[in-house]
């Protein structure tokens, strides 16, 4: 089918249906296709926002330590209007086998994209928080919003841009403005130390937000499954997982609190010490702020989801390792001490 036929074919498809129900017709051939190639979905192990030029973009560094920008994200900044158009642009390259450019990147201001910047383009990353779980996003590599902006910018310097996209124009124009101060304090920073100084406190602004003098009521955080496979992994055998060994305190905190946040855990160590008897008078995860108790949350399930993949101990710890790496100081996981941790 030619490219002219293929056009006439969408267009009468989507005669006659309201917007809305465009929206959730592209919605639903978007989740069908990201299932058919789950295996190609990256997992972002930081997830986040930034704010530039009044905007807000989602981010995420992926296992790799790639920095991907959402294209959702980009395309919002750049004043780009999400149209159910966009997607039948998208089903027309595919079927013809041309190259498929993001929705806010017209062809006139790809032409003055670098080759490799734009091959990149044409090849999005799809990741999601944790692999096997949630809706996958399309990802836009960090380093390349800047030749994005620059090539609307070109466009526009070169009278070739169209009257519609001087908005994006603009918008691409504050950008990279924002991008260079940016830049000039990173370097700065960089170069006085005062990063160190930065990290240090933006940390513990960071850490104000989960954690909290007071406690709350106790209430289960911890699921029984989370002590069932702690249980099997370490082979111990049990008739009743409320009677824990000693040592699986240690393990609570190695493999949950020290991988959270940096410094959470010698935190939440001086807002709820030892007493005198080597217990503590609360559970840990009651000092926890909501923020702090959904990433608890967030991040039990996915251990729960690498032990009921694993064999054994090595395995799971290889996989958790790997996933959630520790984000401060702590013992190995596995080593077993007397002292009395952290328990559900």
């Amino acid at each position: 089918m030619s490219d002219e036929k293929k056009k006439r074919a969408g267009e009468a498809r989507w005669k006659g249906v309201p917007d809305e129900a465009k929206k959730v017709l592209v919605s639903q051939a978007a989740h069908a296709r990201w299932k058919k190639n789950a295996d190609d979905v990256r997992v972002a192990d930081y997830p986040g926002t930034i704010e530039l030029a009044g905007f807000t973009l989602k981010c995420a560094v992926l296992d790799d330590a790639t920095r991907v920008l959402s294209e959702r994200s980009v395309s919002a900044a750049l004043d780009h209007q999400r149209h159910p158009a966009d997607y039948e642009r998208k089903q027309v390259a595919a079927g013809s086998g041309q190259e498929i450019l993001p929705a806010f990147m017209p062809s006139v201001v790809a032409n003055f994209l670098p080759p490799a910047v734009r091959a990149q383009l044409a090849n999005p990353i799809r990741y999601q928080w944790q692999k096997g779980f949630g809706i996958p996003a399309i990802g836009v590599k960090a380093d390349l919003l800047a030749d994005v902006c620059e090539a609307f910018l070109a466009a526009r310097e070169a009278g070739l841009l169209p009257a519609e996209e001087l908005g994006t124009a603009r918008a691409a124009d504050r950008l990279i403005r924002a991008l260079a101060r940016v830049a000039i304090i990173a370097l700065i920073d960089e170069a006085t130390g005062y990063q160190v100084v930065r990290d240090r406190d933006e940390l513990q602004k960071l850490l104000s937000k989960y954690v909290s003098e007071e406690h709350r009521t106790w209430m289960q955080t911890f699921p029984n499954e989370f002590y069932v496979e702690l249980f099997r992994l370490r082979n111990v055998k049990t008739d009743d997982i409320r009677k824990k060994p000693q040592y699986f305190g240690k393990l609570t905190n190695d493999l949950v609190y020290s991988r959270l946040l940096p410094g959470m855990l010698p935190k939440l160590d001086s807002v709820n010490p030892v007493n005198a008897q080597g217990r503590r008078a609360r559970k840990h995860h009651q000092h926890l702020l909501d923020q702090g108790e959904e990433h608890l949350k967030r991040h039990l399930a996915g251990l729960v989801y690498l032990m009921r993949s694993s064999a054994n101990w090595t395995e799971f710890m290889k996989a958790v390792n790997r996933a959630a790496p520790v984000q401060s100081e702590a013992e190995p996981v596995g080593v077993v001490d007397n002292t009395d941790e952290e328990t559900d």
